[in-house]
């Protein structure tokens, strides 16, 4: 869903350190139910200055929260999503 990638992409840009290369639309067969869905790429290792990022554990929570974040603010604090789920643990 585009809706989904740019909510991830606004979120993940707050992070500076990476460069944005936008949002793209490609018909990946990955999900065969009508779910949204988006491929993430965080960094690459071939390049060296995010090889580095990658191997940082803070630099890895700080993305998982901001995913987590953009997943939690599609599903659940968009207008008419008035409750969130209720956690099982």
């Amino acid at each position: 869903s585009s809706t989904l990638a740019g909510t991830v992409l606004s979120n993940v840009k707050q992070m500076s350190v990476l460069q944005s290369r936008g949002v793209k639309n490609a018909r990946f067969a990955v999900l065969k139910v009508p779910t949204p869905s988006v491929l993430f790429e965080v960094a690459f290792i071939t390049n060296q200055y995010e090889a580095r990022l990658l191997e940082d554990d803070g630099f890895k929570d700080t993305i998982m929260d901001k995913l987590a974040d953009a997943i939690y603010t599609f599903f659940y604090a968009r207008p008419g999503m008035e409750t969130a789920p209720v956690s099982s643990g």
